[in-house]
């Protein structure tokens, strides 16, 4: 197994502005993806990719590019897919990102549930019963999965659901990183 991370542009170790999931870090995670499967000890066919939380956003702008590596699957773990849920209806993060709910132009690249229907990578989605960030918040698993459903993906999957299917009443995954971690390795195996 090889494991590779980053840290976009703005986090972590990485120089740069942090653009909350924008254009820089989606050609962030793109030229990581592009690198590691023209690796020779890499096998292609078997490059998965996770994101947690507002990476989101940085990885299905990169799998939406047209340039970007068939890959296995994209396990979102949390991540917020639009505008309303990133910032809670504009209570949050506004200030941060200095943009208004209003400014489309910033916003359409950040938003997830817009990016699903360029993807050609299967996409995994796991919800807990209590998000990470949001406790009260489960539309965003909803209406990813309802995005991935009319995507036309290889397949999508939510939590413990079978594949393709887009349950009107979900069966959300425990709380807890360890619970998370578990249903990760389950899943993709």
């Amino acid at each position: 197994v090889t494991v590779m991370t980053i840290d976009l542009s703005g986090r972590g170790q990485s120089d740069g502005e942090d653009t909350y999931g924008g254009p820089d870090q989606q050609n962030d995670v793109l030229t990581a993806l592009q690198h590691l499967v023209a690796m020779p000890e890499i096998d292609p066919e078997r490059v998965a990719v996770i994101s947690l939380s507002l990476g989101c956003a940085a990885v299905s702008g990169a799998l939406a590019n047209e340039s970007a590596p068939n890959l296995c699957w994209w396990l979102d773990w949390e991540g917020p897919c639009d505008r309303e849920i990133i910032t809670s209806s504009g209570e949050i993060m506004v200030p941060a990102m200095g943009h208004t709910l209003e400014d489309d132009d910033y916003w359409h690249p950040r938003e997830a549930v817009r990016q699903i229907a360029k993807i050609k990578t299967p996409y995994i989605r796991y919800q807990s019963i209590r998000d990470h960030a949001q406790p009260g918040e489960l539309r965003h698993a909803s209406r990813m999965i309802t995005a991935a459903s009319a995507a036309g993906l290889p397949w999508y999957q939510l939590n413990s659901h079978a594949r393709n299917m887009n349950p009107a009443e979900p069966h959300w995954g425990p709380m807890g990183y360890r619970a998370a971690r578990d249903f990760i390795v389950e899943t993709t195996r």
